[in-house]
């Protein structure tokens, strides 16, 4: 694919972001390093990887160099869900490092664990509703959190954490010894939007959609929590001013030194404004909150639809804008081949490097849909 500057479409001035330490590498340098640590091949002879008979694509922790694949292959009349498999595939090795069959329909929209031993996702056991751990190691160990309606979760570490709006329950999970532990839920008058675990899954960030402000404005408001000691961390919050501001996702620096919102204000067009605002975890002040441009509804959004690239420099936005830290315009867009206009998984895996799957928008997400996943070098 090829890889482009953007055309300038919004203003270049924005207030400063985080400063790159004295006496530090140049990000050149270090993109050049990281590149060969993770794949020891140069950027033009980067691995496109093969994806056929894939149902989807399951997120793995920011520092995993894996990529859990749900594959059906042999669909039939007789068998119309086929066999379907858990491959997981090592992006440094460049090779598939474990597969196990399922008998069960798997959530496609799970999480794999920072070790890619585990994956979760939310489902039914003995008719019990709840978050699902299936062991990558055997298809016969699947553990149950039974929580009804969880709309988010993730793994922290060798635990998991789950959050249900409906009836505002938070619990964190130790799927190993199979107990439960409630955690101070958010305001009620708060609505979810997203979340994230931090690296090392210390700290979690549960985003609110926004509050209403003054004078039209909004409140970008994120709950923090402590993970180890299971309490509240402190609230993070952002002023919003182009109209009534969704969050459409949070992330954490690869460091966990900051926390960054990707913020949608809808002004009640056709199109809306986006919006990145970062924080400074150490003392919860605002680094910057930039406007970033515009753009139409997304059909098929990107998860995540916001992350940080290595050594937190830059942000990547809906797998395809490449922005510097407090910066306006992308230093590069993504651009895919064919008519495809957005991926639907994207991961940030160091060193620049971005590992893209597109989807075929003719498609339905199911069976061999998966055009092809990209590695691409930003830089």
């Amino acid at each position: 694919p090829k890889v482009q500057p953007a055309p300038a479409t919004v203003p270049a001035t924005a207030p400063a972001g985080p400063a790159t330490g004295a006496g530090s590498a140049s990000p050149a340098a270090a993109v050049a390093a990281d590149s060969a640590a993770l794949l020891e091949l140069p950027p033009n002879e980067l691995p496109r990887l093969p994806l056929t008979c894939c149902a989807a694509v399951a997120p793995s922790a920011p520092d995993s160099p894996y990529l859990l694949v749900i594959t059906r292959a042999n669909l039939s009349d007789e068998d119309p869900h086929g066999e379907r498999r858990l491959a997981v595939y090592d992006l440094k090795a460049d090779r598939t490092i474990r597969s196990v069959q399922v008998r069960e329909l798997v959530g496609p929209c799970g999480r794999v664990s920072s070790d890619a031993l585990q994956y979760a996702y939310v489902g039914a056991k003995n008719g019990k509703a709840g978050v699902l751990v299936q062991s990558l190691e055997s298809d016969l160990h699947v553990k149950l959190l039974p929580q009804a309606d969880v709309k988010w979760f993730d793994f922290a570490g060798a635990r998991l954490v789950a959050y249900s709006p409906a009836s505002n329950t938070l619990t964190l999970w130790d799927y190993q010894a199979e107990q439960a532990k409630p955690l101070p839920a958010p305001p009620a008058q708060d609505q979810f939007a997203a979340g994230a675990v931090s690296p090392g899954g210390r700290l979690l960030a549960l985003a609110a959609q926004a509050r209403a402000g003054e004078a039209g404005k909004s409140l970008a408001v994120v709950h923090l929590y402590d993970l180890a000691s299971a309490a509240p961390a402190g609230t993070l919050t952002a002023t919003v001013d182009e109209g009534k501001a969704v969050i459409e996702d949070v992330a954490f620096s690869p460091e966990g030194k900051y926390l960054a919102a990707c913020v949608r204000a809808d002004q009640g067009q056709a199109d809306c404004a986006i919006r990145i605002v970062c924080w400074d975890l150490a003392d919860s002040k605002l680094v910057h909150s930039t406007a970033i441009g515009r753009r139409g509804p997304v059909a098929a959004p990107c998860r995540p639809a916001l992350q940080f690239m290595a050594r937190g420099s830059g942000y990547v936005v809906q797998g395809r804008y490449v922005y510097q830290a407090a910066q306006s315009e992308p230093s590069r867009v993504l651009e895919p081949k064919g008519d495809l206009a957005l991926p639907r998984y994207s991961k940030v895996l160091g060193g620049g490097l971005v590992l893209n799957v597109w989807i075929d928008p003719g498609k339905p997400f199911d069976g061999a849909t998966i055009s092809f996943g990209e590695l691409y070098n930003p830089k």
